[in-house]
């Protein structure tokens, strides 16, 4: 098990436009491991599976969920006039969005936040954590009434499959193709393959904490699954086990509450079946 060093990192470059902060981080992502993350979410049995685990909700999505839960997400909240929300977009060198992070707090008390979203495109899920993230699950019954019951996720998902083998063929190949999904939905553009495509959950810079999305210069451990710094508050580790983790330092064995999704109750599961 690990610990961070003390030693000085470089600053993300971080600038302010009128309605979200965006930050450019210091990597390309990888197109052949984001596509093959797409595809792997469009073969999910289940369209929709809410987990609450360790303090947060977690939802997972296949593919095609992803994009229209996506739609109806920004179209409800874009509406909503109780809350404020700030929005953390982050980019890869090359301008593509690999997530999403919105903070949500009372309009009537804005410094305060309630909980905050994260979303990640390449593996289709969110993550939902704060002091009051269950308050979440209320706007979370609204917007799935907004998706539609005609979308079929089965064909859509076929497609995006369809698509990413493409990609992945023209990139082995040393071309560049754009991609277009048709389907007789409203959904028009497979955003979950133009702009998933573009992004991944992966934590491709290990120094940024993925929870808080802080430099870990300090009281950090290494998750051995997802490659990357985790702080310990972060993590809600108690004195005992991060004296574990600092007079241990041979064993490199930490799995971080992100990454050891597998290990979920089946109690806990919530799932929502493809419509027919």
């Amino acid at each position: 098990m690990s610990r961070r060093s003390s030693r000085e990192l470089v600053p993300t470059k971080i600038y302010t436009p009128s309605k979200s902060i965006q930050t450019t981080k210091n990597y390309v992502l990888n197109e052949k491991r984001t596509l093959n993350k797409i595809k792997e979410a469009a073969n999910r049995d289940i369209d929709i599976q809410a987990t609450l685990k360790r303090g947060n909700l977690i939802i997972q999505f296949s593919s095609a969920a992803f994009l229209q839960f996506n739609t109806c997400f920004d179209q409800y909240f874009s509406s909503n006039q109780s809350l404020k929300l700030t929005v953390h977009e982050r980019f890869d060198l090359s301008k593509k969005l690999s997530e999403r992070s919105i903070s949500f707090a009372d309009v009537s008390n804005p410094s305060k936040q309630l909980y905050r979203v994260n979303i990640f495109n390449t593996t289709c899920r969110i993550e939902v954590n704060g002091k009051q993230f269950m308050s979440f699950i209320d706007e979370l019954s609204k917007i799935a009434s907004q998706m539609s019951n005609d979308v079929d996720y089965k064909h859509l998902n076929t497609k995006i499959k369809e698509q990413c083998d493409f990609l992945l063929s023209s990139i082995n190949n040393g071309h560049n193709s754009s991609v277009v999904v048709d389907n007789n939905t409203k959904i028009s553009q497979s955003k979950a393959v133009t702009n998933a495509a573009a992004g991944s959950n992966d934590i491709k810079n290990p120094k940024v904490c993925p929870k808080c999305t802080r430099n870990c210069l300090s009281r950090s451990v290494w998750c051995n699954r997802g490659e990357h710094w985790i702080h310990y508050n972060c993590e809600k580790l108690k004195s005992e086990m991060i004296n574990i983790l600092e007079n241990n330092l041979d064993t490199n064995h930490y799995i971080c509450s992100i990454c050891d999704i597998d290990s979920i109750d089946d109690k806990q599961v919530l799932s929502v079946n493809s419509p027919t």
